[in-house]
């Protein structure tokens, strides 16, 4: 098994490539499965990928914009999008937030004043937290808030329903 482990190493992946810890890890799950059958059945003494340790898997790191893909995003949006658009793509841009958190954002979640503004964002796994509301997205927010004339408590609707859905954004 120690062989098999580094001919993985080494060039087990695509075109002679050492092997991605997913790979690594799949093959392992399998060859346990098949090794654990044959011990079982008596065909093999014992199940030789026991004492292996499976590689452990890199975590992703989230992938962002950058300041300058950032700016170029939202020049286009404030000179060719809407209000609502603009406000959205800056509501992500300066708060981060992810998009059912965007859709679930109620009015009575946004406190704003001419100085301050704070948004409570209830986020995954029911996890509450208050994040500050630049002068800038204030002013984008009450811009589109303006033009809304429904009764929706959500602040972004759709045109066809009260609240956004995230496939809409």
């Amino acid at each position: 098994m120690a062989d098999f482990k580094r001919h993985l190493d080494n060039a087990g992946g695509k075109g002679g490539k050492p092997a991605a810890p997913s790979t690594k890890n799949l093959t392992f799950v399998h060859l346990n499965r098949i090794f654990r059958f044959f011990a079982a059945a008596g065909y093999i003494p014992n199940n030789p990928i026991g004492p292996i340790r499976k590689p452990p898997r890199a975590r992703r790191q989230p992938k962002w914009l950058s300041r300058n893909e950032q700016n170029a995003l939202h020049r286009e949006v404030r000179f060719r999008g809407d209000a609502r658009e603009h406000a959205i793509v800056l509501t992500f841009l300066r708060m981060g937030l992810r998009v059912y958190e965007l859709c679930d954002l109620q009015l009575t979640d946004l406190t704003m004043s001419d100085r301050k503004g704070i948004a409570y964002i209830r986020g995954k796994g029911d996890k509450d937290r208050e994040l500050p509301i630049s002068s800038e997205l204030r002013t984008a927010l009450q811009a589109y808030l303006d033009t809304r004339n429904d009764d929706s408590p959500y602040v972004f609707v759709s045109r066809r329903s009260p609240k956004c859905t995230e496939r809409g954004i």
